[in-house]
């Protein structure tokens, strides 16, 4: 099943995102695509899943999960950097 990461919602109930595992052999891994119009969503055992007219889609991490879970490292990071003031 093709998977979705750092997928957004568009305007127009698409969803635009890197695409991995694209069992059609339409695209490469990390291809960036928009889908056609979502018909329905779900969750199911803690994952996310759209499903277009003709393709059944895993939903990753959001563009916004992605971005949160880059600034947390990126001040992880910067913590471990920085020394202690007494």
């Amino acid at each position: 099943m093709p998977k979705l990461e750092g997928w957004s919602w568009l305007h127009n109930g698409s969803l635009a995102g890197r695409v991995y595992n694209d069992d059609k052999g339409r695209f490469k891994d990390g291809a960036y695509i928009y889908t056609s119009l979502v018909q329905e969503y779900s969750l199911k055992d803690g994952n996310r899943f759209a499903q277009t007219l003709n393709t059944r889609y895993e939903l990753g991490d959001s563009e916004w999960e992605e971005y949160r879970k880059e600034r947390a490292e990126k001040a992880r990071l910067r913590d471990l950097k920085e020394p202690e003031v007494d």
